[in-house]
């Protein structure tokens, strides 16, 4: 399922440049000149990260977001924008995923753009004027929505950039697992956070045109990775990140046992912390650690006794919140982290 998943968003990233012809003028629209074979050879340069495509045209239905206050193109003129849903199915089921086909219209002219979860959905879109580089007289239209994937969907940003005389660019940047997508605006550029392991950031600045990458930091890759809530073992005074524990548990029908790789213990005491850093609540119904083919529990005091045993009984962690349990184990023997439980994502309406 993940690869179909993978699939699907690439297919939505690898998009056809477009160029429909316009008889539409105003004279309130920028005198910006620009050469359309240079467009056409900026829009061929990409990277890994990049799709960029432009195209002209119009059509309205459901309007979810607009402004009608933003001057885009420094013409002292505000632009009317409009994000519109023409698949009335996106108002409907909630949760519901899909590719809900929708529109950018600026001044008429518009830029097809597919929606990846219902409006009702914990998934959801936003949108903003942003000013990438301030030494300009033009500002950016920022679609930000999460990517269709099951579990822990990153973002994927849409630029939008009206330059008048009927011409809009679109740069979409993708990102992959969770928290990818962060986007930090500095100065003239802006950074975003493809990828927490390993850690890769990428630094974007405006182009004639589009948007273009002008760095790429790709960090060493943890040593283990797994999935939610995150799981910590504590070393002198820091707790080191280890991986994640009962991923894609979604619901009490999905409950199961999961387990984590630890390593060896140098001590005969370690403390792991379990914490909750993403939008849900998790349902911890047993945590334990497998060595030498024993299951340790950890020591029992009543803050976490419902965790102890596999009763039904659960522990709840809400996003930030965390728990610290202390397992008595067996130096230098190899340590599994053994987990049994669920989590619900919480809704953001």
């Amino acid at each position: 399922m993940k690869s179909i998943q993978i699939n699907i968003r690439i297919s939505l990233l690898i998009l056809p440049v477009i160029l429909i012809a316009s008889c539409r003028n105003s004279n309130s629209e920028s005198d910006f000149q620009f050469n359309e074979n240079e467009l056409l050879s900026e829009q061929n340069i990409s990277d890994e990260y990049l799709s960029k495509t432009f195209v002209k045209g119009y059509n309205q239905n459901q309007i979810i977001w607009q402004s009608d206050t933003e001057d885009l193109n420094g013409d002292d003129q505000n632009e009317k924008i409009r994000v519109v849903v023409t698949d009335e199915n996106y108002f409907k089921k909630r949760g519901e995923k899909g590719l809900f086909y929708g529109k950018v219209i600026i001044n008429g002219i518009s830029k097809d753009l597919y929606f990846n979860w219902s409006k009702h959905s914990h998934s959801s879109e936003t949108f903003q004027i942003v000013d990438i580089d301030k030494n300009d007289s033009l500002k950016e239209f920022l679609v930000s929505q999460s990517e269709p994937e099951d579990e822990d969907p990153s973002k994927l940003h849409s630029i939008f950039r009206y330059f008048g005389k009927n011409l809009i660019t679109q740069t979409q940047i993708r990102s992959e697992g969770y928290n990818g997508g962060n986007i930090t605006f500095i100065e003239d550029k802006f950074e975003v956070r493809h990828k927490n392991n390993p850690e890769t950031i990428g630094t974007y600045n405006l182009s004639k045109f589009f948007i273009k990458q002008t760095n790429l930091f790709v960090g060493r890759e943890a040593e283990m990775v797994a999935a939610c809530p995150f799981v910590y073992l504590k070393s002198g005074d820091d707790f080191v990140f280890k991986g994640e524990i009962i991923r894609n548990l979604i619901g009490k029908a999905a409950e199961s046992e999961q387990t984590l790789e630890l390593g060896t213990p140098d001590s005969e005491k370690i403390i792991i912390r379990i914490k909750e850093e993403k939008e849900e609540i998790s349902y911890l119904n047993q945590i334990a650690i497998k060595s030498n083919g024993k299951l340790i529990n950890p020591r029992i005091i009543e803050s976490n006794r419902d965790i102890i045993f596999d009763d039904n009984k659960y522990y709840l962690l809400h996003k930030g919140e965390y728990i610290d349990l202390e397992f008595a184990v067996s130096k230098n023997s190899k340590m599994t982290l053994v987990g049994k439980g669920f989590y619900m994502p919480i809704s953001k309406d």
